[in-house]
């Protein structure tokens, strides 16, 4: 689906769903307007911006010591707003995967893009790079959630986009795998189509083994990419 026709999508959606069906608040069922949690729940919740190794899961410096490896792998440091076995955060990412509600995704992208403000400093050069899906999966699914949250990080901090990634082949679910099997599953999934930059930040939903992102991170290095880390959601 081309960018702009996405982003008007999501507009309309969330123009018609504020004015005719008010949200509710994933935690308190409150009824809210232009978000999904609401402000209360959200500062109860602990949802808050953490960088952490992405093999290990050390937590790891908000500066420059941020952009070398923590474990000497690729990508070098996680940004994301809380563990997935948050129940706030499982539920923002399931209501906008499993329930239709693809606009949770632009709202948890803005609201990521909010958190950073205080270290953008360090992304100064550097430009967004979402994982892919296939074009039957996408068209499955109807959308890319990993592309929706690196377009509304971009809208909030200014980066730029580069979708230089392409998935080449199908791989199973990696939730339906054990530790040991999604290394291999995701192993040579990824291509490069266009200029890789030579910082690269990896956007995605949720890291859990982290052997997607490592996997897109091999694939940019081997590219040309010299600094690469990785935001999503959730770990």
């Amino acid at each position: 689906m081309p960018e702009i026709v996405e982003r008007l999508i999501i507009s309309a959606r969330t123009l018609f769903a504020d004015t005719f069906a008010p949200r509710s608040c994933v935690r308190c069922y409150a009824l809210i307007n232009n978000r999904y949690l609401c402000q209360p729940c959200c500062a109860a919740s602990g949802i808050n911006l953490a960088a952490s190794c992405v093999v290990c899961d050390r937590r790891r410096p908000h500066d420059a010591a941020s952009l070398t490896p923590c474990c000497e792998r690729t990508p070098a440091t996680l940004w994301s707003l809380g563990p997935y076995e948050q129940p706030a955060l499982a539920r923002l990412i399931a209501t906008g995967k499993f329930a239709g509600a693809y606009d949770c995704f632009d709202w948890l992208g803005q609201l990521l893009g909010q958190e950073l403000e205080p270290v953008m400093p360090l992304f100064a050069e550097a430009v967004l790079v979402p994982i892919p899906m296939t074009k039957p999966d996408e068209r499955r699914r109807g959308f890319n959630q990993s592309a929706i949250i690196a377009d509304a990080l971009s809208r909030t901090t200014g980066l730029s986009i580069a979708s230089c990634l392409t998935k080449i082949r199908e791989t199973k679910p990696q939730r339906t795998l054990d530790r040991d099997q999604r290394p291999e599953n995701v192993r040579d999934a990824f291509a490069v189509t266009g200029t890789v930059p030579r910082f690269a930040i990896i956007v995605d939903d949720v890291k859990t083994t982290g052997a997607t992102l490592r996997e897109a991170g091999r694939v940019l290095r081997q590219a040309g990419a010299k600094t690469v880390l990785a935001i999503t959601i959730a770990r």
